[in-house]
């Protein structure tokens, strides 16, 4: 979906299974924007700087075709349950940016939620590439598979568990 002007617009985008807005604010003068959404992980998840991990769930591309102007990113969630976002650790929750060879926390300027829905935005941003929610101390889990769990009895009450995760 492409956007002309200098206005803030949120981008209506998504898939066929998902509505996952995505916000541009802060505009200065006339530019072109592209978003689009990803359900899915990225292919890098190499996180770097304050970022604990990116979202394995979902990803956008924003990306500025023409202009000169920066703009803050807001990513919007309607399931907080499907994207990972923990209800008591928003303090942690962030933007994350992938400049190209890793994910990075791009600064944070607000977030909301109601119910199961809320926004998370960035900072003032020139780059534009791969944006998803990002999490800076790992308080906020983002999704977790279980993998594989085993419990391996030690002595009389004790136990040993195995647990075998994966960030989805």
């Amino acid at each position: 979906m492409r956007k002309i002007g200098s206005s803030d617009f949120t981008f209506p985008v998504g898939d066929s299974q998902k509505w996952a807005r995505l916000g541009i604010s802060g505009l200065v003068s006339n530019n072109t924007f592209e978003a689009s959404y990803t359900q899915g992980m990225y292919s890098d998840t190499t996180a770097t700087g304050g970022l604990h991990h990116p979202s394995y769930k979902e990803y956008w591309v924003l990306d500025k075709v023409a202009g000169t102007s920066g703009a803050k990113v807001t990513l919007y969630w309607e399931d907080d349950d499907f994207s990972g976002i923990a209800s008591n650790s928003a303090a942690d929750l962030c933007v994350a940016h992938f400049n190209g060879s890793d994910w990075e926390d791009i600064g944070y300027d607000g977030s909301g939620k109601s119910g199961i829905n809320g926004w998370v935005r960035s900072g003032y941003q020139t780059s534009f590439s791969p944006f998803t929610f990002g999490a800076r101390s790992g308080l906020n889990p983002l999704p977790v598979e279980l993998i594989d769990f085993r419990a391996r009895r030690l002595a009389e009450h004790k136990v040993e568990l195995i647990l075998s995760l994966i960030h989805i």
